[in-house]
């Protein structure tokens, strides 16, 4: 007989409904492994293995069982959503308790998952009444509603409902934005996708042309200075080297401000006069008295040759360009009164301590201090 054209390659355990397929290849040296995610409204699968389709589902044609690498105890929509980044894809897997986040490693030919799966919670749609509560005190509550369909773009989710698109931020998970969709204006929404290819056409950030299908039109939700505030957000939770990326000229100062009163509430005084003398949020005199207060005259030392060594480079700059910042004059005798101030506290520290390796940094400061302060002359 003639040979069938559609043939059954694999079954779920119990023929469950298959929700989402996509498939995943890492480049190597002889070529390709791929890798099958298949999603059901409960399981995801994760299918190993070869440089060709029919040979990877050829390893599984005794069911999917084994390859099982995560169950959900409530069913939800089962959609997957995938991040390519370097060396990993992060796999997003919408489900009934949240969305489910995980990465496969895509550097080897194992492509094993790099993280333990992280739930991101859907954002509260409605408060909870006091009858609601009172019903469900002494029991879990039950996570909020699925979405109909997520996107992603650089920094947030969108999350799309019948009555309104909320966005939330992927770096803290706050919720930063609900926009409203009527049903006379937009119709029932039902899909949100991403065209990665017009993203990358406009030099937009891949992920930020998301497009949404509803039962009357296609739109486009446009999105506008998505990164402004990142800086802000990875402040609060104290990523500093992050939000120092984002960070615009104005907001670096800022930045290092935080940075440094983190290092010193932890002991770390070196680090912390550093980033104290990067930074023009917090007053000189503020500074010297919290090191003084702390009897860290070693820090404060430190701190003040920074800030006379950002005084000399003025005066390079002045010399170079004379109408570019205020005349050298005032940073003469700024230069002078803190060179003159911190002789005298290295001086103090090293007449007071007793321990050999301290009094050898003391000298050694004090050394570096006089030749910072050759060449000084405020007539």
């Amino acid at each position: 007989g003639k040979e069938k054209a559609v043939k059954n390659v694999g079954e779920t355990p119990d023929k469950q409904a298959v929700t989402d397929v996509r498939l995943v290849s890492v480049s190597i040296r002889d070529g390709e492994v791929l890798c099958i995610l298949v999603a059901t409204r409960q399981h995801l699968y994760v299918l190993r293995g070869s440089t060709s389709m029919e040979e990877v589902l050829a390893k599984h044609t005794a069911g999917l069982r084994k390859s099982c690498v995560m169950e959900i105890p409530l069913e939800g929509p089962g959609n997957l959503i995938l991040d390519s980044r370097p060396d990993c894809m992060d796999v997003f897997w919408v489900t009934g308790i949240g969305l489910v986040k995980t990465s496969i490693a895509t550097n080897n030919a194992q492509m094993a998952l790099t993280k333990p799966p992280v739930v991101v919670k859907y954002p509260v749609l409605e408060p909870v009444t006091d009858e609601e509560e009172m019903i469900m005190s002494g029991m879990y509550p039950a996570p909020p509603r699925a979405p109909l369909s997520v996107a992603i773009t650089a920094f947030h989710f969108v999350f799309l409902y019948t009555e309104a698109a909320r966005v939330v931020s992927r770096i803290d998970d706050s919720l930063v934005q609900v926009l409203p969709l009527s049903s006379q204006k937009y119709g029932t929404p039902k899909v949100l996708f991403s065209d990665f290819g017009a993203a990358e056409e406009k030099g937009i950030v891949e992920g930020e042309a998301i497009f949404m299908h509803s039962t009357t039109s296609l739109f486009r939700l446009q999105i506008e200075r998505e990164r402004q505030n990142v800086w802000q957000v990875y402040l609060r939770k104290k990523n500093y080297e992050q939000a120092m990326r984002f960070a615009g000229a104005l907001q670096v100062s800022k930045v290092h401000a935080a940075h440094a009163e983190a290092l010193f509430a932890d002991g770390k005084f070196q680090e912390a006069a550093k980033r104290y003398a990067w930074q023009s949020d917090i007053s000189f005199e503020r500074v010297c008295l919290l090191f003084l207060n702390a009897r860290q005259e070693h820090a404060l030392t430190t701190f003040l040759k920074l800030k006379l060594g950002s005084l000399r480079s003025n005066r390079a700059e002045t010399e170079r360009n004379p109408s570019a910042i205020p005349k050298y004059d005032e940073y003469k005798a700024q230069a002078a009164m803190i060179s003159v101030w911190a002789v005298e506290i290295t001086l103090h520290w090293l007449n007071s301590v007793t321990d050999p390796e301290e009094a050898k940094a003391a000298k050694r400061d004090l050394r570096e201090l006089l030749r910072a302060c050759r060449g000084l002359d405020i007539k």
